[in-house]
Parts: C-alpha cells; structure tokens; sequence
C-alpha cells in the first residue's frame, strides 16, 4: 500500500511540474516538491530507513496530509487566477 501512495505521489507531483511549466504559477513548483518529498518519504517508511518497523500506527500522516492538501489548493488557485488573467479576466 505504501508502494502504490509513493506512485501517485509522484504522479501528482509531474501534475503541478507540468502545471508550473504551461501557467508559471510558483505555487505549483513548490506543490510538485512537496508531492516529490513526500513520495521519498513513503519510501524511506516502506524500506524502513524512516521507521523501526513498527509502522502501522502513522501519526506523521495527520501532519503531512493536511499540509499537502493546504499547499496544493494554493497552487491549483494560483493556476486558476492565470488562466482568469489570460482570458482577459481581472
């Protein structure tokens, strides 16, 4: 399960990169290293580098997800006000 979340993970990250390279919304580079980090941080609780090996109880996750969804939403805003600004919007 944690090998599939650090996929996606990345796969939300090359999202924001690719979003970052057509609108240059900043936001969306930060959302993409936040996404990367977090997938290299999956991996290191999966090869157990991160973790003793009791890892079922995931209490870093409270942190970690909301901080993903905040910073996300910020990027996905910032790229919804330069597609407004391109339209002529503003």
């Amino acid at each position: 399960m944690i090998e599939a979340m650090m996929w996606q993970a990345i796969v939300v990250g090359c999202v924001f990169v690719w979003l970052f390279m057509r609108k240059g919304a900043w936001a969306a580079l930060v959302a993409s290293f936040s996404w990367f980090g977090y997938g290299l941080w999956e991996y290191g609780m999966k090869t157990r580098i991160l973790c003793s090996g009791e890892c079922n109880i995931r209490v870093d996750l409270l942190f970690i997800y909301p901080l993903l969804i905040v910073i996300s939403g910020w990027a996905l805003v910032q790229c919804a006000v330069s597609i407004d600004r391109g339209r002529g919007g503003r």
